[in-house]
């Protein structure tokens, strides 16, 4: 059984945020369900130290995706999500779309090979229920080989329509967050 190095919901305002590089925390408008984001292009990680011996590591979390991301489409889509670990390259590398119900709606998701399509909201565990419509909630479990002590979890997403013309930002056409994180070691 693995052990737990490191969990959290983020709705304890004491939840051990010391170890995130962002710690901005938001509320779902629908049920105020209190998760990390929401974020656009930036760099997230998430460093463990300490960490007991172990042969293999795994992360599990819940991935918000929020408003209007594309998928596939070739006119708007290409936003990717990933995770990264020790500063290697990405071990998951995916895309999402929210516009469910139209055939023509793809997404890399549960794929991870960019020539993969599935219909958008493929493996979603939620749809349209944190009050951002369109949105969904996906969980993802990454498992890998990993020995060090410490540990470095880099969440990004990439190709967001998320600036303005004027070069400020904004995060009402696409974002995401993260909720229920858990990170375990495999002895």
């Amino acid at each position: 059984m693995p052990g737990s190095v490191y969990e959290t919901d983020f709705e304890n305002v004491a939840d051990d945020l010391v170890a995130w590089s962002n710690r901005h925390v938001d509320a779902t408008p629908t049920s105020g369900r209190r998760f990390l984001g929401q974020f656009g292009t930036e760099v997230v990680e998430l460093r463990l130290q300490r960490l007991p011996q172990h042969a293999r590591a795994r992360v599990e979390f819940d991935l918000y995706v929020i408003r209007s991301w594309d998928g596939n489409s070739a006119e708007w889509g290409g936003e990717r999500f990933e995770v990264a670990i020790d500063g290697d390259e990405a071990i998951v590398r995916t895309g999402f779309h929210n516009g469910f119900g139209d055939a023509r709606n793809t997404q890399l998701w549960p794929g991870r090979s960019p020539n993969q399509q599935y219909p958008a909201g493929t493996g979603a565990r939620e749809r349209n229920t944190l009050g951002y419509t369109p949105d969904a909630v996906y969980h993802l479990v990454v498992e890998f080989a990993h020995r060090a002590s410490s540990i470095a979890i880099v969440f990004r997403a990439d190709r967001l329509q998320t600036q303005l013309p004027d070069g400020g930002v904004t995060l009402e056409d696409e974002s995401w967050g993260l909720d229920n994180v858990s990170v375990r070691v495999v002895p």
